[in-house]
């Protein structure tokens, strides 16, 4: 649809030949605006820094060097930014563990930051709960205790973890939502150790 309205109106009146295609484009325009119009836009406020920040130009990206945990290590991932929001995710070329590039999982955890449903605080059958309630229970529930934790590489999270393993009634159990156990396992087969397998793809005809 035309967003210039004298041109949009001129179609109906006869200063241009009235076309399915112009019609078309009016007709979308009509219904577009009659949805506008009917929904109801949330209002917002616009507010000032309180502090004014120097180095930070609206609408300019800026870009930021920082680590991602992957199957229990740290990639270096480049974010961009706007207005301290990070909106894109890229590979750190000086980083060996992603040499500048990403994996679409990696490309994705941007949302991450802005799902509405993620867990926000503790929480006891899908019910509002608190971090002084769950210890309570945890001490008063009998019987061996089961903690599920992603994969660490902070040596404070591996102590801490550590800590809690060394309970009699509480076992400790790593994970991760993309394992590269068997990428490693492979890898010793070929190389006689587990390493982390860099693709060389200059040379292929097909990557399927």
């Amino acid at each position: 649809m035309d967003e210039r309205p004298q041109r949009a109106l001129s179609l109906l009146h006869g200063k241009h030949e009235l076309s399915r295609r112009n019609a078309l484009k009016v007709l979308a325009g009509l219904v577009a605006s009659a949805q506008a119009a009917c929904i109801e836009q949330p209002g917002d406020v616009v507010r000032p820094y309180a502090r004014t920040q120097g180095e930070l130009v609206p609408g300019r990206a800026r870009a930021f060097a920082t680590t991602m945990l992957w199957g229990g290590f740290g990639v270096g991932l480049v974010v961009e930014s706007h207005e301290g929001r990070p909106t894109k995710v890229e590979g750190n070329p000086d980083h060996p563990a992603s040499d500048g590039a990403t994996s679409a999982q990696q490309q994705a955890s941007v949302l991450d930051l802005y799902d509405p449903d993620r867990a926000k605080s503790v929480s006891r059958a899908g019910e509002p709960a608190s971090w002084d309630a769950l210890f309570a229970q945890l001490e008063r529930t009998p019987g061996p205790r089961w903690l599920v934790a992603p994969s660490a590489s902070s040596p404070l999270e591996q102590r801490l973890l550590a800590q809690l393993a060394s309970r009699a009634d509480t076992h400790v159990v790593t994970t991760d939502r993309y394992l590269h156990q068997n990428v490693y396992r492979g890898a010793e087969l070929a190389f006689g150790r587990a390493v982390e397998p860099q693709l060389d793809l200059a040379r292929c005809d097909i990557v399927a």
